[in-house]
């Protein structure tokens, strides 16, 4: 009986969890796995990535570069997402990070969508954003996390 209504919590949770779907609005989640390399210049880290990923909007390749100046542990950078089917979806990411903890790094950004450059195939003009939530080993260049948000088609 416990797991019965625990999966019904569990059900109505999901179901609730997020506002009703707005004519045109897409939402999507997935995880990320990357491997970055940093390069020092003058007060700044110049980052670059690239991986794989599993979304609801199907899998895709990814790769990044970001400016991370480190005495604000702040970032500005671009990433391109390339979808099997051959759509890509371009952002624009702000980022901040957490002081590295044994090695560890954890980095919180947020990916904005603009439709003139939006990317092509089903995301041609669509304007959103998401965020991702990443950790970064810092000793081997390995980053995982999950993203999740939303975009309108026009």
């Amino acid at each position: 009986m416990k797991t019965i209504i625990l999966m019904t919590v569990m059900f109505l949770t999901m179901a609730f969890d997020r506002p009703a779907m707005a004519e045109g609005r897409i939402f999507y989640y997935g995880y990320i796995l990357a491997q970055e390399t940093g390069q020092f210049v003058d007060d700044k880290i110049i980052v670059n990535g690239t991986g794989e990923g599993i979304s609801s909007l199907g899998r895709f390749t990814v790769t990044y570069r970001a400016e991370l100046n480190f005495v604000t542990n702040r970032s500005t950078g671009t990433q391109q997402l390339t979808f099997q089917n051959g759509d890509v979806l371009n952002t624009d990411t702000r980022g901040i990070g957490q002081p590295p903890f044994h090695n560890m790094a954890v980095v919180n950004e947020l990916a904005s969508i603009r439709g003139d450059r939006s990317g092509t195939g089903r995301f041609a003009g669509v304007v959103g954003e998401f965020s991702i939530d990443r950790t970064v080993d810092l000793s081997t260049g390995k980053t995982f996390g999950t993203f999740k948000g939303d975009f309108v088609k026009p």
